[in-house]
């Protein structure tokens, strides 16, 4: 299984349990040029996409669970309002796999400031364990 992990940046919080941000992952990659030369270079990508919380479920902000669903998001709102630093990892198992939902959201683990968003949820009564087939 491979782990992809990327820092998010201009958060929209959707529900409870799906966010669209922007991602943006950094590499470094040395080139041998001969000579005994080698040279650094840092790559850097980004790309903007919706990403479903790994693991749980939230109440749906429309229909009867809306209030519930709506306490749900203004958490996410406020944690991720507060938060620094936001990390995101994703997985896949074999090239070509990546972990996508029926919507085509990536599923992945949100870390805010390095606490789990999806444990904070989870432990917090906004969620429910629920697993997303992709």
């Amino acid at each position: 299984m491979s782990i992809f992990e990327y820092f998010g940046s201009d958060v929209r919080v959707i529900d409870g349990d799906t966010l669209e941000l922007t991602l943006t992952t950094t590499s470094t990659v040395e080139l041998d040029v001969g000579f005994h030369v080698r040279v650094h270079h840092e790559l850097r990508s980004s790309t903007r996409q919706k990403v479903r919380l790994r693991g749980l479920n939230c109440p749906e902000v429309v229909g009867a669970t809306r209030a519930a669903g709506l306490a749900a998001k203004t958490e996410v709102i406020g944690k991720v309002a507060a938060a620094t630093v936001v990390r995101v990892v994703t997985s896949k198992v074999k090239s070509g796999d990546d972990k996508l939902d029926l919507y085509g959201r990536y599923l992945a683990e949100v870390y805010l400031d390095g606490e789990s968003l999806n444990q904070h949820l989870l432990s917090h009564g906004f969620a429910v364990p629920f697993m997303v087939e992709g």
